[in-house]
C-alpha cells in the first residue's frame, strides 16, 4: 500500500473545513485574538475585528471574510466582485471551492505560506527571515501542489524565471532571493522550478542541502546542531523532550567529555542523554560543511569537524563515513511513527527517514494551523 503525505494545500482545506455548514464553523475561523506568532505582515485581529463591528454584515458575509484574512493575511473590499462570488459559495456551502478562490490570490502565497515558510530557515524561528533557497523550496511546493515529503527530499530548487534581471543563485550567497524579494516579484508567477537543485553536487535532498539550512546548522561547530535542529523544526519535538538516558553510548565522539569535572556521573546522568542520539544521526551530515559563506557537499571526504578535539576522550567514536543509526527508537515515551529503515548512509537517507514518518505529518499540521489561526492545536 502507498502512504501518500497530504499536499499543505489539503492540509489547510481539511483543518479549515471540518464542519458540513458555516454555522457550525470551526474555532480557527472565529478567534480574533492576535497571532502568537511573529509576524512581518498584517494583525490578523485589526481585520477580523472590524467586521465584527459591522451589524450591516450577515453571517456568509462574516465568514467569508474572516476565511479571506486567514488564507491571505489582507482584507479584501465588501465591494471585491470575487469577495461577492465567495460569499455566494459559502451561502452554498461550498467551502471547499471558496478556499480555492482565495488561494489563487497572489496573497496567499507572499503573505500566509511565506509567512509559513520563512521560520523553517531561521535561528531563532522568526517569521521575518528574509526570503532564501529553503522558503522559496516550501513556496514552490505549496504553490505547485507537490507531495510535502519533498521538501525534504527534492532535488530541485524554486528560482526567478529568467529574464528578470536578478542576480545567479549560488552557493555562497543569498542576492539572488533578497533582490527577488526587493523587486517585489510575484510568488505565483515569477519562480519556476530547476532542478537539479545544485548543478555541482550530486547530493540533494531538499531543505537539508539548501543554503539556508547550511548557514543556520553547518557553519562551525561538529554539525549535531543539524540533527538537533531537523527534529526540531521538521517533526516539532524539541530536544528536552526526546533525550533520553536509556539509549547505547556506542556513536559518541572523542570530543564528548566521560567525566566533566571530573565526576563521571555528569556524563552519563546529563550529557549521555543527547549525545547518545546526536551522534548517532550525525554522521549523516559528515560530507557537509558551510565554509566561507558557502554550503559544501564532499563526495569523498569527511569533513575534519566532525573528528576535532579528539584528545578529549580518544577512545571515543571516530567517524570514518557518512553512515547513521537513529537510536530515538530506544526512547519508548516518544512515538515519531516511523516508517523507513532506522539505519542508512548520507544525507539523503536521512532526509527521507523523516519525511516518511506521522512525526513530519503531524508537525506540518501542527505549523499550518498555528500560521493560519493564530493559535495552536492539540
Amino acid at each position: 500500500m502507498i502512504r501518500t503525505v497530504p499536499t499543505l494545500y489539503s492540509i489547510v482545506f481539511t483543518l479549515i473545513f471540518t464542519q458540513s455548514t458555516w454555522a457550525e464553523a470551526p474555532s480557527c475561523l472565529m478567534e480574533t485574538k492576535k497571532s502568537q506568532v511573529p509576524s512581518r505582515r498584517v494583525d490578523d485581529s485589526a481585520l477580523l475585528n472590524q467586521w465584527d463591528l459591522n451589524t450591516n454584515l450577515g453571517p456568509e458575509e462574516i465568514y467569508a471574510y474572516k476565511l479571506y484574512a486567514r488564507l491571505t493575511g489582507t482584507g479584501i473590499s465588501l465591494e471585491n466582485p470575487r469577495f461577492k462570488r465567495i460569499v455566494k459559495l459559502i451561502r452554498g456551502k461550498d467551502f471547499k471551492q471558496a478556499a480555492q478562490i482565495i488561494t489563487a490570490e497572489e496573497k496567499f502565497l507572499e503573505v500566509r505560506v511565506r509567512n509559513f515558510a520563512a521560520p523553517f530557515s531561521s535561528k531563532d524561528f522568526s517569521s521575518t527571515e528574509p526570503f532564501n533557497d529553503l522558503q522559496a523550496l516550501i513556496v514552490g511546493v505549496v504553490r505547485d501542489e507537490l507531495d510535502a515529503r519533498l521538501i525534504l527530499t527534492g532535488d530541485f530548487r524554486y528560482s526567478a524565471k529568467p529574464g528578470l534581471g536578478l542576480p545567479a543563485v549560488s552557493t555562497s550567497e543569498n542576492d539572488h532571493y533578497l533582490k527577488f524579494e526587493e523587486g517585489r516579484y510575484n510568488y505565483d508567477t515569477d519562480l519556476i522550478q530547476v532542478s537539479p537543485q545544485w548543478e555541482n553536487k550530486d547530493t540533494a535532498a531538499g531543505a537539508f542541502t539548501s543554503r539556508a539550512w547550511a548557514k543556520v546548522n553547518f557553519d562551525a561547530g561538529t554539525n549535531r546542531r543539524s540533527v538537533k535542529n531537523a527534529i526540531e523544526v521538521f517533526l516539532c519535538t524539541p530536544i528536552d523532550t526526546w533525550k533520553t538516558r536509556a539509549v547505547p553510548d556506542m556513536f559518541v565522539r572523542r570530543d564528548v567529555d566521560r567525566a566533566p569535572g571530573g565526576n563521571p556521573a555528569t556524563y552519563q546522568n546529563n550529557c549521555r542523554s543527547c549525545h547518545s542520539i546526536m551522534d548517532g544521526l550525525a554522521g549523516s551530515f559528515a560530507k557537509a560543511d558551510f565554509v566561507n559563506g558557502a554550503v559544501t557537499l564532499n563526495n569523498d571526504t569527511i569533513t575534519a569537524k566532525m573528528n576535532q578535539n579528539g584528545n578529549v576522550y580518544p577512545e571515543g567514536y571516530v567517524t570514518t563515513d557518512d553512515s547513521w543509526t537513529n537510536l530515538l527508537i530506544y526512547n519508548s515515551a516518544i512515538d515519531f511513527g516511523w516508517r523507513s529503515e532506522m539505519t542508512g548512509q548520507g544525507i539523503v537517507t536521512f532526509a527521507k527517514m523523516l519525511a516518511e514518518s506521522k512525526a513530519y505529518i503531524k508537525c506540518l499540521v501542527q505549523k499550518v494551523f498555528t500560521e493560519v489561526c493564530g493559535a495552536g492545536i492539540n
